[in-house]
């Protein structure tokens, strides 16, 4: 019975694992949207408008499988200063800070979360999505 009960905690174990690995393996197609809609930065107009960069990066610092407030303060001190990106796969909803307009900017700002946010790292942003 013990055996039986240790195999099935390592089998959901495992499954839970290759599930997490599976979601942030997801080709750039299934990958996450940077920001809501409502966020982004229009399309130039011909009449001078700025156009969206083509790259931005920000710095992931919590992913999960339930929507989080913005304001949580699970958060800590990026509280109301985080951004959520939704995804497919088992966390869906991914909190970043940022965006920044070049990986310089979002490696100079990680070294700062990693203080708040050891597990933080830097994902890329390209055309509104999230790349590999």
């Amino acid at each position: 019975e013990i055996a039986r009960s240790l195999f099935e905690a390592v089998k959901s174990y495992a499954a839970y694992v290759k599930g997490t690995q599976e979601a942030d393996e997801a080709p750039a197609q299934e990958a996450a949207e940077c920001g809501d809609a409502a966020e982004r930065p229009s399309v130039a107009s011909s009449e001078g408008a700025e156009k969206r960069p083509a790259e931005e990066y920000a710095v992931q610092v919590l992913a999960s499988a339930e929507r989080v407030a913005l304001s949580s303060s699970r958060f800590k001190k990026y509280r109301n200063g985080v951004r959520e990106y939704a995804s497919d796969g088992r966390f869906r909803y991914k909190y970043c800070v940022g965006p920044y307009a070049d990986r310089d900017a979002a490696q100079r700002k990680l070294e700062e979360v990693r203080r708040t946010f050891p597990d933080a790292f830097v994902v890329r942003c390209a055309e509104g999505r999230i790349v590999r």
